[in-house]
């Protein structure tokens, strides 16, 4: 990882690290469904650019490839539409962009698919997936997709009940 992105992505999304407990349920069985192992290998708290408080896990597959989800519950939900535009702002191309309405109980749903790349370095790629579950949003980055989309199964949000955006 450049040290381009570290420093753009640690300005941009997360200032202040410290230990704390994440709110994400951790769900052995769906991540062996997926293929590889995860090994939760560390967990704690930061802020994002714009003042919100996040948790955070980090995430390890069998292969040594690392993931990391950070998750925010955030109210009312204009924070939350405008969490998950900053944090859409620091890829460089969207593959995706689903949004879902539950009419049961006026729930928004956005999920969004993308991918940072280096403009240093061309061989440097993550992948990113970004959730709004109604009030809680969610950023996972990765070097592999496999483990990006392992880590938001892992978290429960469920892209089966995302349909896609025009």
């Amino acid at each position: 990882m450049s040290s381009k992105f570290r420093s753009q992505y640690r300005g941009a999304v997360l200032c202040i690290f410290c230990l704390g407990l994440a709110q994400i349920a951790f769900s052995q069985a769906a991540a062996d469904d997926a293929g590889q192992k995860l090994t939760l290998l560390a967990m704690g708290e930061a802020t994002t650019s714009l003042g919100h408080h996040a948790s955070f896990h980090v995430y390890k597959a069998s292969d040594g490839t690392t993931g990391r989800v950070d998750f925010l519950p955030l109210n009312p939900l204009q924070a939350a539409q405008e969490q998950i535009e900053a944090w859409t702002k620091l890829a460089t191309a969207i593959e995706s962009r689903e949004h879902y309405d539950e009419e049961s109980d006026h729930a928004f749903n956005d999920r969004i698919v993308a991918e940072w790349k280096s403009s240093s370095d061309p061989r440097t790629t993550l992948f990113i997936i970004i959730r709004r579950d109604r009030f809680s949003c969610y950023y996972i980055v990765s070097p592999s997709m496999q483990v990006a989309k392992q880590i938001e199964q892992l978290i429960g949000a469920s892209p089966d009940k995302v349909s896609s955006r025009p």
